[in-house]
């Protein structure tokens, strides 16, 4: 039995409260008693509403589950907003480690144009009949392909696990593809040239005349990748 005074636990054999002294009313006492325990308990609605166990499970009663459960609700609604409507706002930047891709990025396009201006010194020596000088300026730059191709496959590994929008990383990968594509022409351009050095050597103009061909057409299409990663550039640029 409980005093209905202050609540104190007193007995069934108490006729004043210990803790306050309020006299008790057996009758009267019981009846609050059973009163406090009814109220206490669910009704039927209750103990089959899933609010009243979810509530019960984390010391809350059924009201204020609903009220949190609602409030929360709509704080993830407005965050998926956010991401779908927005989904290049400042929000992503603190979780945006492009940083990690543009220097190792700049590192091969500065080298793929080292490169470029090589092959361009290469053509040169042939057309001044100096082949020599032009198989070994076109060998070395084969070799200096084959290193700068390596660097984008290993950029292209940190890029897949590199922090960034969906955006970005997509116009990343492409910016990659057509570096590669173009070091392929030109690593092709760098053989086809040897060939035709080689070919005038020994005097056979046809077979040299065929390779400057290939020359000319692997030139194309790598300034074809190249201005398309340029283009890329400066999409990136603007996210």
């Amino acid at each position: 039995m409980f005093c209905s005074n202050c609540g104190h636990d007193v007995g069934e054999d108490k006729n004043f409260c210990q803790n306050c002294g309020h006299q008790l009313n057996r009758s009267t006492e019981t009846n609050n008693e059973s009163h406090k325990a009814a109220s206490n308990s669910p009704s039927t609605t209750e103990k089959k509403d899933v609010w009243y166990y979810i509530g019960k499970g984390f010391g809350e009663n059924r009201e204020n589950v609903i009220r949190k459960t609602k409030r929360d609700g709509l704080i993830v609604i407005a965050f998926v907003a956010i991401l779908v409507l927005f989904p290049n706002n400042a929000l992503f930047s603190a979780f945006d480690e492009s940083y990690k891709i543009n220097e190792p990025l700049s590192n091969i396009i500065d080298g793929y144009n080292d490169i470029n201006d090589n092959l361009n010194e290469a053509i040169i020596l042939y057309n001044t009949d100096q082949y020599d000088s032009c198989i070994i300026k076109s060998s070395e730059a084969s070799n200096d392909l084959d290193i700068i191709e390596a660097q984008i496959d290993d950029l292209s590994d940190t890029l897949s696990s590199t922090r960034m929008s969906k955006d970005k990383k997509l116009l990343y990968n492409d910016l990659l593809y057509n570096y590669k594509e173009a070091l392929k022409s030109k690593k092709q351009l760098s053989i086809y040239l040897q060939y035709a050095a080689e070919s005038a050597q020994k005097r056979d103009y046809n077979d040299a005349d065929e390779y400057i061909n290939l020359v000319d057409s692997r030139m194309v299409a790598s300034n074809e990748y190249v201005n398309n990663a340029n283009e890329i550039m400066n999409d990136l640029s603007q996210l």
